[in-house]
């Protein structure tokens, strides 16, 4: 039996997500314990995306698309915990985080359409009912937690490791860090047009990024309420202690920008812009 090592160290990467998952573990421990440690954080992260990915046809997000109009259908905890947390976000944020956004990224062909029938165009979040672990909706729609199913998937990983061990979990920009104080996260700057990043002093332990919606070299989140995409050269990252919070704020916060912004509060996060002329704001 291998002999631990003090403060020993090991970086991993694996596409992940629909993007690319870092990890980052330093721990008394020996090599090969490192290599499980990494090996269990990534498994941990291929389910959640097994059950949540919009873009798996088998999925349980899946199946609900298909059929949840119809009948009410089983789901896991897991896809459970995150409807719930949507939810809550959708009635603090008065509907301006919305996992039934689908049908509009579907029609625009930013998501697969495996056969759905069209969504109803008065659906929102209040037409998903969650009782016990069964799903319904009460009208045509189709849901997408691509804007808050990385940030759960970080997070369950984290929580299953013991706290004494220094790790880093990047999922394409949802960043988790279990010691976060005066560490620093390099964020997409949008002053070097996105190629370029900017150091910027961890807030909180979790901190996610607007930047996996970057095309054309801008930031476009849809907006729920009318299918239109916001066209903005800023970037948006909002600090969190948990990382799903952190994830699905980054789009509300993208959404309000010049308008109130007291939706985070409840949820005690602090929102950045990083601008094109090469300053970063809180807000």
């Amino acid at each position: 039996m291998k002999k631990p090592q003090a403060n020993n160290r090991l970086k991993r990467l694996k596409p992940l997500l629909g993007t690319y998952v870092g990890v980052s573990i330093c721990a008394d421990i020996c090599d090969e314990e490192l290599v499980s440690v990494s090996e269990s954080i990534f498994y941990i992260i291929k389910t959640v995306e097994n059950l949540m990915s919009f873009y798996k046809e088998d999925s349980e997000i899946s199946f609900l698309n298909k059929n949840a109009y119809y009948h009410s259908v089983p789901i896991s905890d897991d896809t459970k915990y995150v409807l719930e947390t949507a939810k809550k976000l959708s009635k603090i944020t008065n509907g301006i985080f919305d996992i039934t956004v689908a049908s509009h990224l579907i029609k625009q062909g930013y998501l697969p359409n495996y056969g759905y029938e069209a969504a109803d165009p008065n659906a929102s979040w209040k037409d998903i009912n969650i009782r016990d672990n069964r799903v319904r909706f009460k009208k045509k729609l189709q849901i997408d937690l691509g804007g808050i199913a990385k940030g759960y998937a970080v997070d369950k990983a984290m929580l299953s490791l013991p706290k004494e061990y220094d790790v880093t979990i990047n999922a394409g920009g949802d960043i988790k860090m279990s010691h976060f104080k005066n560490k620093i996260v390099s964020i997409k700057d949008p002053a070097k047009n996105f190629i370029g990043t900017k150091d910027i002093v961890m807030k909180n332990s979790a901190v996610a990024t607007s930047s996996y919606y970057y095309l054309d070299g801008y930031n476009k989140i849809v907006s729920p309420e009318n299918g239109i995409f916001t066209d903005s050269k800023k970037s948006v990252s909002v600090f969190a202690e948990d990382c799903i919070i952190a994830d699905a704020l980054t789009k509300v916060v993208s959404l309000s920008l010049g308008h109130n912004i007291d939706y985070i509060l409840p949820f005690n996060a602090k929102a950045l812009t990083l601008n094109s002329n090469g300053t970063n704001e809180e807000i």
